[in-house]
């Protein structure tokens, strides 16, 4: 676990691919846990604050509040959408050029998965992106886009949902229509900027992809050089 950034009242930490947020499962390791052991290790209050969630195959950065009243804040910044989060992610298919996606999209909690469904259903919500066009590249022989997405609204598989109904599905993204083993999804959260909850200053954060999925972009070589 990689701690970024912390404070007395938040904690920006790297999240690997493959770890969940949170889980119930017994003797699965998820962050909440691993980061509640390391503030005991450092002989505080094992407080940790979620306001927000990686799936557990998407790798990048994770803010947590040390705090209720960091909480509180940081929540109420995100249901305004005042933090930023963008994405790097790796879509099967030719982009071209730069757009962004408007859906409505349904939660069923019962089967962990989302769908995109008509702005009349009544259980579904508007869901808002844009992304960017990075690089064509082939992975085993296969087109793919690397792009840079920009969150708008926040909703459960948001990305993985969007590019997978519109005939772009996420590399390795095996529950939205892909078929690759062994690498977890191409997805991850590189980039945050919110208002700090007590001293209000301006935090940017971002991070370079380290999953295996990302490997073959020539993108992040020359960032590198």
């Amino acid at each position: 676990m990689e701690i970024i950034y912390e404070d007395d009242a938040i904690l920006v930490v790297r999240k690997d691919a493959g770890i969940a947020t949170e889980t119930a499962k017994l003797g699965q390791k998820d962050m909440v846990s691993l980061l509640k052991n390391y503030r005991v290790k450092k002989h505080e209050e094992p407080f940790i604050g979620l306001v927000h969630r990686l799936d557990q195959p998407v790798e990048g950065i994770l803010l947590v509040a040390k705090t209720s009243n960091a909480a509180g804040i940081i929540s109420k910044h995100l249901k305004e959408h005042d933090i930023e989060k963008r994405y790097y992610a790796i879509a099967c298919g030719t982009l071209t050029e730069s757009g962004e996606f408007t859906d409505y999209i349904r939660f069923d909690k019962k089967n962990n998965v989302s769908s995109v469904v008509s702005e009349k259903d009544p259980e579904g919500k508007k869901a808002e992106l844009s992304y960017e066009v990075l690089e064509n590249l082939k992975i085993e022989g296969e087109d793919c886009t690397l792009v840079l997405v920009t969150l708008h609204t926040g909703r459960h598989h948001q990305i993985r949902v969007q590019f997978s109904a519109h005939g772009y599905p996420l590399y390795a993204d095996r529950k939205y229509g892909t078929k690759v083993e062994g690498v977890n999804v191409a997805l991850c959260s590189c980039a945050l900027s919110f208002v700090h909850p007590v001293n209000s200053r301006i935090m940017d954060f971002s991070i370079t992809p380290i999953g295996k999925a990302f490997m073959p972009c020539e993108y992040f070589t020359k960032m590198i050089k």
